[in-house]
């Protein structure tokens, strides 16, 4: 079973490869805007954080695309509690996320394109600290632990995002996009919300000579 999903997903590579018409790479970087519940009755703030994209660009027809990225982000939370003295207290937490967002983009235009992509991520937490979750603790022995036994290690989802590409010439891209990321499994083992976010980001895209429409 393994060695047919293995030459499953070489298959639909080696065929993205050869009948595609113009291949890109690139990269983007940007902030996420997030808010997390942690508990029924703990509401968060969410904190910006930045985030880093690598991708590979695959153009079927001039309006038409699948991208493949692979992505480092941090999300992030700031709960404001108060400690078994009653005082006002913050507690901060961070998730260290690597991701692999797939998304199929349409795009209008010629050397200035809107577009507009949809498609899914998995994401991988490699590590978690902060403050625990639901504990009375006092201000002044407060410390950060680590949370990744408290925080679910794998994260899915949807992927939506829209944009504006402006074309240099047949090889140099930038772009500005926004995305919106939707999780489907619960975020940790405290509430029933799932994670989301909203991301901000700008990039260049470089596409290889060999392929490039003419």
């Amino acid at each position: 079973m393994k060695k047919k999903l293995n030459f499953s997903i070489l298959l639909i590579i080696l065929c993205n490869y050869a009948f595609s018409q113009s291949k890109s790479i690139g990269f983007s970087t940007g902030y996420s805007f997030a808010k997390f519940l942690t508990g029924k009755e703990l509401t968060t703030e969410g904190v910006n954080k930045p985030i880093f994209n690598g991708f590979y660009e695959s153009e079927f027809k001039k309006h038409i695309s699948l991208k493949f990225g692979l992505s480092y982000y941090t999300a992030g939370d700031k709960e404001n509690t108060f400690d078994i003295n009653n005082k006002p207290i913050i507690l901060n937490r961070a998730y260290n996320y690597i991701s692999i967002p797939i998304s199929l983009r349409y795009s209008l235009g010629k050397k200035i394109k809107p577009y507009a992509k949809l498609g899914g991520y998995v994401s991988y937490l490699i590590k978690s600290n902060g403050q625990p979750f639901n504990q009375i603790i006092d201000i002044n022995t407060i410390h950060s632990i680590n949370l990744k036994s408290d925080t679910k290690n794998l994260d899915y989802g949807i992927l939506f995002g829209v944009g504006v590409e402006f074309k240099f010439n047949k090889l140099y891209y930038v772009f500005a996009e926004t995305n919106a990321i939707y999780g489907l499994p619960q975020f940790d083992k405290y509430s029933q919300n799932r994670q989301h976010y909203v991301s901000i980001e700008v990039g260049f895209k470089y596409s290889l000579p060999f392929s490039s429409y003419k």
